[in-house]
């Protein structure tokens, strides 16, 4: 099959996250400016790069994450999925932030499905260009 065939310029389009974040417990906010990283997802949370002062075992955290890709299609939108969580976990990463593992709490189920279905179709379509290059 011709490279040309299995390479498509839609696979490269750049996708960011931007997530905010509100501690419920204790009715802070984490500062926009603050660098917050999605480290992990699974099947009854996630896993959060926040700094340290975001939180503590057992607070309860307002989570806002918006998908957006850089080039929209007319049938594409960007993806918004709230949820609280509570935090179950906390490991240091630096001297300033914490890997924060969040159960949820309160979360729209379908939404969280469609966010996982995308996210898998996703890797799953990363996965296989890297086995057709390596062919």
């Amino acid at each position: 099959m011709p490279m040309n065939q299995w390479i498509k310029a839609k696979d490269f389009l750049k996708t960011t996250f931007e997530i905010s974040v509100k501690n419920v417990t204790t009715h802070t906010s984490v500062a926009a400016s603050t660098v917050i990283d999605l480290i992990e997802v699974n099947e009854n949370g996630l896993v959060l790069k926040l700094p340290k002062s975001a939180g503590a075992l057992g607070h309860l955290l307002m989570i806002r994450i918006v998908r957006k890709k850089e080039q929209q299609t007319k049938n594409s939108t960007d993806f918004t999925f709230d949820f609280t969580g509570k935090v179950i976990a906390m490991d240091a990463l630096e001297a300033t932030a914490s890997a924060v593992s969040l159960q949820f709490y309160q979360f729209n189920e379908n939404d969280w499905k469609n966010f996982l279905k995308e996210s898998a179709e996703r890797q799953n379509s990363v996965n296989a260009l890297i086995k057709k290059v390596q062919e």
